[in-house]
This record gives C-alpha cells, sequence and structure tokens, in this order.
C-alpha cells in the first residue's frame, strides 16, 4: 500500500499508511513516550483527524489483519449527533473496519489499542478539548446512554461493539 502512494503528497493526502511495526510497539508499550517518539519522526507534521483514512497493518501470533479508522476527526460530530441528532445518516461517522480473515485477532484489543492512541493524539494536539478521551468513551456508556459512537465491524456485515 505503501508503494502505492509513494508519489502521493502525504501531508494533504486524505490516507495513512502506518507500518505493522508502529501497532506492535503500541500494544506493547502503550502510548508510551518511545512509541510517540516512533510515530512523530516518521510522520512530520502530519494530524491524523484531518485524515479520512488510516491504514494499520496488524501481525502478532503468525497472522496477519488490517484496521482502517475512518474519519476519526469526525468524533466530535458523532457525540453530537448521539446527543442532540444534528448529524444525518449521510454524514462520514467515524467507525473502525477490522479486516482478519481468519478472525484470529483480538478485536477487543485491537479497538482498545487504536482507540488509546487516538485519545493520546488528540490530547498532544489539542484536537477535541471539550471531549475527556472521546475515543475511549465512545465505546461503553456515556452520561448515561447505552449507546456507542465509535463501532468496530467485521465484513460479515455484523457489528460487534460490546463483546
Amino acid at each position: 500500500m505503501q508503494r502505492i502512494t509513494r508519489k502521493v503528497d502525504k501531508k494533504n493526502s486524505g490516507v495513512l499508511f502506518l507500518s505493522a511495526i508502529f501497532f506492535t510497539k503500541l500494544r506493547e508499550e502503550g502510548c508510551s513516550d518511545e512509541v510517540n517518539r516512533y510515530f512523530h519522526s516518521k510522520r512530520k507534521d502530519i494530524n491524523i483527524f484531518e485524515k479520512k483514512l488510516i491504514f494499520i497493518p496488524i501481525n502478532y501470533s503468525l497472522h496477519w489483519s488490517l484496521c482502517i479508522v475512518f474519519n476519526a476527526g469526525r468524533i466530535k460530530e458523532s457525540w453530537n449527533y448521539h446527543n442532540d441528532g444534528c448529524v444525518g445518516p449521510n454524514d462520514d461517522a467515524p467507525f473502525l473496519l477490522h479486516l482478519d480473515s481468519l478472525k484470529a485477532h483480538d478485536m477487543c484489543l485491537v479497538r482498545d489499542t487504536i482507540c488509546q492512541w487516538l485519545d493520546s493524539e488528540a490530547e498532544k494536539v489539542g484536537a477535541f478539548k471539550d471531549l475527556e478521551k472521546p475515543f475511549m468513551s465512545s465505546i461503553g456508556v456515556h452520561q448515561g446512554l447505552q449507546k456507542v459512537y465509535m463501532p468496530i465491524f467485521r465484513p460479515s456485515g455484523k457489528c460487534f461493539i460490546n463483546t
């Protein structure tokens, strides 16, 4: 995938490709300073919340899968939709797509790891200041509402959210 986009202006593109090493480091070390240095050394001046798609290859337990983050920068609109119904059904809602042909990777681990990283990045760049941990909070209950704002899907068409 990176070869396909090698001539694309990475800063102005709506797509971001990360390496499999990134998820491995993130899973093992969490959102540590070393992981942040690794990410930012490779992606200088890139705001992930301006990207429409973020591709994150995952390699562990002798298996590959792919997680795609769609519209992470629209998490605030997603919260507004569920709080006051102002976003219509045709808007680009944020969600995660986990492509795992063998269903070998723990979907909740993938989701939680990615959402923690997104929250860490949001705090770092000062995005969504009026929301505390918008991605991790979106997984469960918010303000007494039993709704999910950042769902994760598998291609079977079923939505696996709170497993």
